[in-house]
């Protein structure tokens, strides 16, 4: 925080101001910006200087502060001084460091661009696995095996070889050399299920592991089903075998890339919304639950219940603002308070935008709401201490 007169020189700044800037209150009194800044940062401040002093209102702007070794961005609340006559005498500016805030905003913003190309990925893939799975029913390139129960001797495709690693001239051609091609850890699961299936006459469908001859593993997704005689004896079992080793890898992916969206989300105090317009359902990420102090049982997921959440006295301007978006064709931006169910109040920034159908039918909207209370609470405080009238020679 520091006031200075009209003429730019300080009266008074406070410890925080020094260690931003990196001077001392006894060496700074009585000096002006351009003796402890740089004349970019300078130039920049005296605009707002000059428009609070000829607009007699408050300006809240960003700036950014080059300490050599790092930049600090900082949120800057300057606003007139009056004196017992309503005379502006001086300037007031509060200065908050809001760097780590914006580090954890880009984090955000970044995590939020990898999990929609990570997505974007895995969807392409899935396509292309289910065209590929199509194509290989086709023109049988799926693998598939068969297995005579009674004799024990197994045939396997050559594309089943393939994704077992092995050739087929070195394949044993038994269910006993399958299930040493089983991965260890999962021999007993695969026999256990064989069994099963066997002696209650359903289907097979099972994943597991397998060890190639080269030591790779892979993961393969099996189908089955048995073949009984006359008299219900066991005769045959055949199905497919499919690698999914790639689909499970990007689903872990997909998975370690939403726990990093949901970590940045809660450093930065920010969620996000999907709002189904069309069915009504509305889905929140876990911060939003934490921002709103509630839990995920005892929201409504609907439009209507988030509104419920809504401080009373901003329903109005928040449904108004929504209703605008949607009809313009036009992002929102709005700040409001929400009433928790404890009675807490809390401020929120939300953001959000609709998306359309192609004959510009409102289908979905989605957004963001960032919890400001801190902020907001810290403003109030400094506008309530500075609207107190203050005498030119004590300033």
């Amino acid at each position: 925080m520091s006031i200075k007169d009209i003429d730019g020189r300080y009266l008074l700044i406070n410890p925080v101001f020094e260690k931003i800037f990196g001077v001392a209150n006894r060496v700074t009194v009585g000096k002006r910006l351009k003796d402890i800044a740089s004349p970019s940062f300078v130039a920049f401040s005296e605009v707002h200087d000059r428009a609070v002093i000829e607009t007699g209102r408050m300006v809240e702007r960003e700036e950014v502060l080059d300490h050599g070794q790092k930049l600090l961005e900082l949120l800057t609340v300057k606003f007139p001084l009056r004196d017992v006559g309503g005379e502006i005498t001086a300037i007031g500016t509060i200065r908050i460091d809001i760097t780590e805030r914006k580090r954890a905003e880009e984090a955000l913003q970044i995590a939020h661009n990898e999990l929609e190309e990570r997505v974007e990925a895995r969807t392409a893939a899935l396509r292309e696995s289910e065209r590929s799975l199509a194509n290989a029913q086709r023109i049988a390139q799926m693998g598939s095996w068969d297995r005579n129960i009674v004799t024990g001797e197994l045939h396997w495709s050559d594309e089943t070889c393939r994704i077992f690693g092995l050739d087929p001239q070195e394949f044993g051609g038994t269910y006993k050399a399958f299930l040493d091609a089983v991965h260890p850890d999962d021999r007993a699961l695969v026999a256990d299920a064989a069994r099963e299936i066997i002696a209650s006459q359903e289907s097979y469908n099972i994943e597991y592991r397998l060890l190639r001859p080269d030591g790779a593993k892979r993961i393969v997704h099996a189908l089955g089903e048995v073949t009984y005689g006359d008299d219900g004896t066991p005769l045959r079992m055949s199905g497919t075998a499919q690698d999914i080793t790639e689909r499970k890898e990007a689903e872990k992916a997909l998975r370690e890339s939403e726990q990093s969206l949901a970590n940045a989300q809660r450093i930065a105090h920010m969620g996000n919304w999907e709002w189904n317009i069309v069915t009504g359902d509305l889905h929140w990420s876990d911060e939003i639950y934490r921002i709103f102090g509630l839990e995920a049982q005892e929201f409504g997921a609907t439009y209507e219940a988030f509104l419920n959440a809504v401080h009373p006295d901003d329903r109005a301007l928040v449904n108004a603002a929504v209703s605008e978006a949607i009809e313009s064709h036009e992002p929102y931006s709005i700040e409001h308070r929400l009433q928790r169910p404890d009675g807490s109040v809390r401020f929120v920034h939300e953001r959000g935008e609709a998306i359309y159908s192609d004959d510009n039918k409102p289908l979905y909207m989605s957004g963001t709401v960032q919890d400001i209370t801190n902020r907001k609470q810290a403003e109030e405080r400094f506008r309530r201490y500075f609207e107190q009238p203050l005498i030119g020679s004590a300033i």
